[in-house]
C-alpha cells in the first residue's frame, strides 16, 4: 500500500507544482534513483508506515530496558575491585561498531542474475515511468495517471510477497556477502571482545588468589556492559531507521495534501457528449503568458478563433511560441494574462480530466515509458489499454507497425527494460547473457548491463510517439473533438511525412486539428487558417491563398523552402 501511494500521489501532480523546488525534493527522497536518472532497480520498501509504528514501540521498551540496565550497572560497577576498567574494555567493542560502518563490496563469485517475471516487470515500468519526471507532462495531459496508479496497485497485489530485495536475498543465501569493509571490522571487534579477558589474565598472574574473585567480577561485569551497550547501539540503528521512515512518510503525506497549482473546474464537458464529433471550437482573447520563473513572455497578445472542425496550423521559426499555444490549451499551464475559450466557455471553469478526455495530444517534447510497445501504445488511451485490435490499428495508422513486427518480440519489446540484468566478475569476452548481448568491456567488472534495450531512429520513435496520439484520434471516436500535434514530422523525411500528413487529414474527419510546425508541407494547403508567428507574436493569419497574396513573411519563407526541393 506504502508504494502504491507514492505511485499514486505522483500521478496526480500537474506540472508546474512538480516543477516547485520544494516539491522536487520530495519527490527525490520518495521516487529514489528513478527520479534523477529516469529508472531504479529496486522500489522503497512497502512497510515504512508499519516500521513507525513498530519501532515507536520498539524503542520505547528499548529506553526502559536501558535505564533498568544502566542502574544494574553502576550497582555492579561499586562492588568491585577495577570494575570501570573492565567496563570501559568491554564497551569499547560496542562504540567502534558504532563508529565503523564500512561499504559493502561484491562476492569475488562470478554470477549473472536475471528475471523473467513479466509481472515484475511490467510493474516496475509503471513505476520508473511514474516517478520520472520528464514523463509527467504525458501522463497529465492524457489522463494516464489513474490508470498508472490503478495498474501499479493491480500487479503489486498479483505479485504478493515478491520483491526486489529477494535478489540480494538469494545472492547472500547462495554466496555470502563475499570479501568486505564489515569482515575486517569484525577481525577488530574479535580481538576488542578478548580484551577484558587479556586485562584479568594479566592481573591473575600477579596475584593469583583473586582468580576466583576476579572471574565472577569479569563475568558479571562484562554481562552488564554488554546488556546496556547493546541496548544503546539498537537506540542508535532504531532511531536513524525511526528518523528516515517518519521523514519519508510525512513527506508522502505532505505530497498526498498538496494543492495543484493548476485548479479543477466545476463544470462538466462537454454538455453533450455527441457534440465532439463536429469538433471544438476555440478562441484566445489577448493571452499573454510567462514561464514560472521568467521574465519575458513567452507569447505576447495572441487573439484568434478556430471555428469547430477547422484545420488549423501554427507555423514559425523555432522559438516563435508555437508549443508554448498547445501546452496553454492543454492547461499544462494557465495564461498570465488573458483568457481561453472552448466552445465559448472559459477554459478553467471546465474540468480538467473532462477537458483532456476531450483532446488526443502529442508534443513536440514527447516521451517514451519503459513498459512494452504495446503498453507504449495502448496507454494513449487509458481507457481501451486492452484493446490489441485498436492498438495495432493506430500502430498501422502512424506506420510503426512494420517496424515493431520485425522486432524479435514485436509489440511486447521493450524500449528500455526497466529491470536490468546483472553480473559479477563475468570473464573477458563474453559476448551474451541469458541469450542477449552484453556491454562489458574489457576486463572483469560488476555491475548492470543494459543491452536488454532495443534502439530506433528517431523518425521511428516519433512514429511510436504518433501511434500512441492515434489510439484516442480513430475518426469514430465520439470522446475526442479536438486534436493536437505539435511537430509531428520533425524527425520523419519527407515520404514519410507527406503519408503522416495524408493520414491526418482523413483521421480528422469533422473534428478540429491544431498542427504546429516550422515546415511548410503539403497540410498548410489544406488549412482553413494558417496562423504565422514570430518572435512569441502573432504576425499574419489567413489561408495559404491569403498569405500568399499578402506577400508577407510567411509568403517569403513558404518560397524559401519550396526553391530547396526544386
Amino acid at each position: 500500500m506504502y508504494t502504491a501511494r507514492i505511485v499514486r500521489a505522483i500521478s496526480r501532480l500537474d506540472v508546474p507544482t512538480a516543477a516547485d523546488p520544494i516539491v522536487q525534493f520530495k519527490l527525490a527522497q520518495l521516487a529514489g534513483p528513478v527520479y534523477s536518472s529516469g529508472s531504479t532497480t529496486y522500489i522503497p520498501s512497502a512497510s515504512s508506515a508499519v516500521l513507525i509504528l513498530s519501532k515507536s514501540a520498539e524503542m520505547a521498551s528499548t529506553i526502559i530496558d536501558l535505564s533498568s540496565q544502566l542502574g544494574v550497572m553502576f550497582a555492579v560497577l561499586r562492588a568491585q575491585p577495577d570494575g570501570a576498567a573492565l567496563a570501559a574494555m568491554t564497551a569499547l567493542r560496542y562504540a567502534f561498531s558504532l563508529v565503523n560502518s564500512g561499504p559493502h563490496v561484491m562476492s569475488t563469485h562470478t554470477w549473472a542474475a536475471t528475471t523473467e517475471n513479466k509481472t515484475y516487470i511490467r510493474m516496475m515500468g509503471i513505476y520508473n515511468s511514474v516517478c520520472y519526471p520528464k514523463h509527467l507532462q504525458e501522463i497529465y495531459t492524457n489522463n494516464m495517471g489513474a490508470y498508472m496508479s490503478d495498474t501499479f496497485k493491480r500487479l503489486q497485489d498479483q505479485l504478493g510477497n515478491v520483491n526486489s530485495l529477494m535478489f540480494w536475498e538469494l545472492h547472500r543465501e547462495t554466496f555470502g556477502w563475499g570479501i568486505s569493509m564489515r569482515q575486517i571490522r569484525d577481525l577488530f571487534e574479535s580481538a576488542l571482545e578478548e580484551l577484558p579477558k587479556g586485562f584479568f589474565m594479566l592481573r591473575a598472574i600477579r596475584t593469583p588468589l583473586i582468580v576466583p574473585v576476579s572471574m565472577a567480577s569479569l563475568n558479571m561485569v562484562e554481562q552488564s556492559t554488554s546488556s546496556f551497550m547493546e541496548s544503546l547501539v539498537n537506540i542508535r540503528n532504531g532511531y536513524h531507521e525511526f528518523a528516515n521512515n517518519l521523514k519519508t512518510v510525512k513527506m508522502l503525506y505532505e505530497l498526498e495534501e498538496l494543492e495543484p497549482t493548476i485548479s479543477d473546474g466545476k463544470h462538466p464537458y462537454p454538455e453533450n457528449a455527441q457534440s465532439l464529433r463536429s469538433g471544438i471550437a476555440v478562441e484566445f482573447c489577448d493571452v499573454s503568458f510567462k514561464y514560472p520563473g521568467k521574465e519575458a513572455y513567452a507569447v505576447r497578445h495572441i487573439s484568434f478563433r478556430v471555428e469547430a472542425g477547422q484545420l488549423c496550423v501554427i507555423v514559425g521559426t523555432n522559438g516563435s511560441g508555437k508549443s508554448t499555444l498547445m501546452k496553454l490549451l492543454t492547461r499544462v499551464y494557465d495564461v498570465t494574462e488573458g483568457k481561453i475559450l472552448i466552445d465559448g466557455k472559459d477554459i478553467k471553469t471546465l474540468k480538467l480530466h473532462d477537458l483532456h478526455r476531450a483532446m488526443s495530444t502529442l508534443f513536440q517534447d514527447y516521451t517514451h515509458f519503459q513498459l512494452s510497445l504495446r503498453d507504449n501504445i495502448a496507454i494513449g488511451d487509458p481507457e481501451n489499454t486492452d484493446d490489441d485490435e485498436r492498438v495495432r490499428e493506430a500502430a498501422r495508422l502512424s506506420g510503426v507497425d512494420s517496424i515493431v513486427e520485425k522486432l524479435p518480440e514485436a509489440y511486447e519489446t521493450y524500449l528500455h527494460r526497466p529491470v536490468q540484468d546483472m553480473f559479477n566478475n563475468v570473464p573477458p569476452g563474453t559476448k551474451k547473457l541469458f541469450g542477449r548481448e552484453t556491454s562489458i568491456q574489457g576486463g572483469i567488472g560488476s555491475g548492470k548491463y543494459d543491452k536488454t534495450d532495443t534502439w530506433l531512429s528517431g523518425g521511428q520513435m516519433q512514429k511510436l510517439a504518433v501511434a500512441r496520439t492515434f489510439m484516442r484520434s480513430l475518426p469514430d471516436d465520439p470522446r475526442v473533438g479536438l486534436l493536437l500535434f505539435d511537430e509531428p514530422s520533425a524527425h520523419l523525411d519527407p515520404r514519410a511525412e507527406y503519408d503522416l500528413f495524408a493520414r491526418l487529414r482523413t483521421l480528422r474527419g469533422e473534428k478540429t486539428m491544431f498542427f504546429s510546425t516550422h515546415r511548410f508541407g503539403n497540410l498548410t494547403r489544406h488549412a482553413d487558417q494558417i496562423i504565422y508567428m514570430h518572435d512569441s507574436a502573432i504576425v499574419e493569419i489567413g489561408t495559404h491563398e491569403q498569405l500568399l497574396k499578402r506577400g508577407g513573411q510567411y509568403a517569403e519563407l513558404w518560397k524559401l523552402q519550396a526553391e530547396a526541393f526544386l
